[in-house]
Order: C-alpha cells, then sequence, then structure tokens
C-alpha cells in the first residue's frame, strides 16, 4: 500500500514538473486535486530549504536579475476593496548566473520594495565576497536596494527602457569602485502599478520586518 502510494505521489511530481495543470493530473491519478495541491506545497517547500541551505557562498562572474509576472486568484485591475491583500499581482523574482544557469535565489511577492529588500539579502547570502557583474532591468528599486546590500561586490548595470523616445544604446560602463551604473536603451519596458502587499520569504530564509 505505501509503495502504490509512493509511486503515485512521484506520478504526480514529475506531472506538475512537466507543467500539466492541477486538474488534468486529478484525472490521470484519480487523485483529489486538494491532495495534490497539498503534496505540491509539501514538496516545494521542501526544495526550497533545500536550495537555501545548498546555495551560500557560491563564487559567480556574472548574474542577471529578472521578474516573472503571475497573479494569485485574480489579475490587479480586477482587485476591490475587502479583497485579501495577497490577491493580484505576484512576482517571482530570480537570480541567475548567466555561465552555469544556476539558480542562486528567488522570492515571491509584489514588484515592489519589501519584495526586493528579501530577495536582495538572500542574494548575498547565496554569493561570495569576490567581486561579480550584476545586471537588472529598469525596476526603479534596484540602484538604492543593491546599493545597501550588495555595493561590496557587485559592478551593477541596469537596462532602462525609455517610453517617450527612441535613443541609441550604448554600452554599459563598470564602476571602478563597484558602484552603480546605468545603461540606456530602446524603449523595450512598460510601466508598472505600484503594488502594496507583504513579501513571501526567499529560499534563504530572508523575512521582511513589514
Amino acid at each position: 500500500m505505501n509503495k502504490l502510494k509512493t509511486e503515485k505521489q512521484l506520478m504526480i511530481i514529475s506531472a506538475l514538473v512537466e507543467g500539466n495543470s492541477v486538474r488534468s493530473i486529478e484525472r490521470m491519478t484519480g487523485v483529489h486535486r486538494d491532495t495534490i495541491l497539498r503534496l505540491m506545497v509539501r514538496v516545494g517547500e521542501r526544495c526550497e530549504a533545500l536550495l537555501g541551505q545548498k546555495i551560500r557562498n557560491v563564487p559567480v562572474k556574472d548574474v542577471q536579475l529578472d521578474e516573472i509576472w503571475g497573479y494569485c486568484f485574480k489579475k490587479q485591475k480586477s482587485i476591490r476593496p475587502g479583497d485579501d491583500p495577497n490577491f493580484g499581482d505576484a512576482y517571482t523574482f530570480v537570480a541567475i548566473e548567466r555561465h552555469t544557469k544556476l539558480v542562486l535565489n528567488f522570492a515571491l511577492g509584489k514588484r515592489d520594495q519589501q519584495t526586493a529588500n528579501v530577495f536582495t539579502e538572500g542574494l548575498r547570502l547565496a554569493t561570495d565576497r569576490t567581486p561579480y557583474q550584476l545586471t537588472a532591468d529598469g525596476f526603479s528599486t534596484y540602484p538604492q536596494v543593491i546599493e545597501n546590500t550588495l555595493s561590496d561586490r557587485v559592478d551593477f548595470a541596469q537596462l532602462i527602457g525609455l517610453l517617450w523616445r527612441e535613443r541609441p544604446a550604448i554600452a554599459p560602463q563598470r564602476s571602478s569602485a563597484r558602484r552603480l551604473s546605468q545603461l540606456s536603451a530602446t524603449p523595450i519596458l512598460r510601466g508598472f502599478a505600484r503594488l502594496i502587499s507583504s513579501a513571501r520569504t526567499s529560499p534563504c530564509g530572508c523575512k521582511s520586518d513589514g
């Protein structure tokens, strides 16, 4: 019985990893969707803990940051007064080492300073003090957050979209003092609404005080 249960759990996890929906897995396995969701949460929490334990003080050369958009229950434009503050747009902040494709850290929350603080603190724990290049998009909170958290080890370049007119791209500049520099480019970004919600825990275990 336990062997059959384990095999079915492995089948569910494999299907989730391959991108199958919860309801399609329910139809394939006969396991109720609530059970599938509980298994997904349990496996995800253990993977998150493992990542936080193993990815520490990693020597890196070139790290790229990005935020992946999603939403919880409903999109931000559909939020109404009285809705759960966790509803609406949700972003997964991800730091990837460009050469090895290793995910160094991630954090889930709103696209705001609170989540950025949790995210960059986790990245600090994941990387060693050897100087490296850090590149991000035009999220306006990054310069100050990275200056406060990572200025002892990174050269920082930021790709900024100019929404009002075209401007030729220029090469990123490296700061001799490992301070912030910025890179302007043609308009490839769009504005984001101001988002308010509490940040989730990142794999390193960092949490916001808010």
